[in-house]
């Protein structure tokens, strides 16, 4: 047996028989952190070049509850060449469980921060897009809710990174976005109840939320971004555009708009076309398998919401 402990509070025990070890496993984020808590994603970041290695682990610490983000140690390498700020994340919050070769403590002395986040944050405004309309129902608005918390955390933390300041908590975000003067105190509590909401979109509990929810939410982001925001809440099916990403963010957003659309459509009569429905749902809610998707298997995609859509 292995047994993997990210914090006092919360264990999870791995039989290493039925999921051998990966060259490296790494807890990082608020398990790291040792701020966990009800609303938190356990992230573990597993490394190995057996492609089948990887593959059943990732099954099997996604079955047991843990956020999983898998690569070759090639495109580990490649990352922290590229001085991405995932890699300061790694440098500064995780917390090694499993390191065979000892390649990982060596990748991590050679860190660096990047000297600028200005293009990469520019490219994460785009994400915002996303929500120039919002359908017109809880569940499309849940979505919205979801979409923006994942949108201003992204931003929020390259903002700050560009100056210096690298800061990955959600909560911490908001308390040094209020020391900057960017956000109020009222302003701060509407953003920290995205989180909710988050929480409630991926598990499935839909409950009534108002216009005013979102949009009290994207004024409190537009005090800190100056986008401009706006948007408009839409009866019908959000169709969304066909799109071959090239880059992860354009990837991640197409995912999104992709299950916008699947949200804001009626319930399927043909069964085939439902079970379809359901099953490009749950691969566009992938949130580690997105950026694979949305750069080679477009075309999969594409066949897929044609079928779909002649059933609408």
């Amino acid at each position: 047996m292995g047994r993997i402990v990210y914090n006092d509070a919360h264990s999870q025990s791995i039989t290493m028989k039925s999921a051998p070890q990966c060259e490296i496993e790494v807890l990082f984020g608020s398990a790291a952190r040792g701020d966990v808590d009800n609303l938190s994603d356990i992230d573990i970041l597993i490394v190995d070049d057996d492609p089948q290695r990887l593959r059943i682990r990732k099954k099997w610490l996604t079955t047991s509850g843990l956020s999983v983000s898998d690569y070759s140690w090639r495109r580990l390498v490649r990352l922290f060449e590229q001085r991405t700020l995932f890699s300061v994340h790694l440098k500064l919050e995780s917390k090694l469980l499993h390191d065979q070769l000892g390649r990982y403590r060596d990748l991590l002395s050679l860190a660096q921060p990047a000297t600028s986040y200005t293009k990469a944050l520019n490219d994460s405004l785009l994400l915002f897009s996303g929500i120039e309309s919002v359908p017109d129902s809880d569940t499309g608005r849940l979505w919205a809710l979801d979409h923006l918390a994942v949108a201003f955390r992204n931003s929020a933390i390259l903002l700050l990174a560009n100056d210096g300041r690298f800061v990955f908590s959600y909560s911490d975000l908001l308390d040094e976005l209020c020391l900057r003067g960017k956000l109020d105190i009222q302003e701060a509590s509407v953003l920290r109840t995205l989180r909710h909401a988050k929480r409630r979109h991926r598990s499935g509990q839909v409950a009534p939320i108002a216009r005013t929810a979102v949009t009290s939410a994207m004024r409190a982001v537009d005090r800190v971004f100056h986008l401009g925001m706006h948007t408009s809440f839409e009866k019908g099916i959000c169709i969304s555009k066909d799109l071959t990403p090239e880059t992860s963010t354009q990837a991640y957003l197409h995912f999104r708009m992709i299950e916008k659309e699947l949200l804001s459509a009626p319930i399927l009569q043909e069964p085939e076309a439902a079970f379809e429905k359901q099953a490009m749902l749950h691969r566009v809610r992938a949130p580690h398998d997105y950026l694979w998707w949305g750069l080679y298997g477009s075309e999969g995609i594409r066949s897929s919401l044609r079928r779909i859509r002649a059933a609408y």
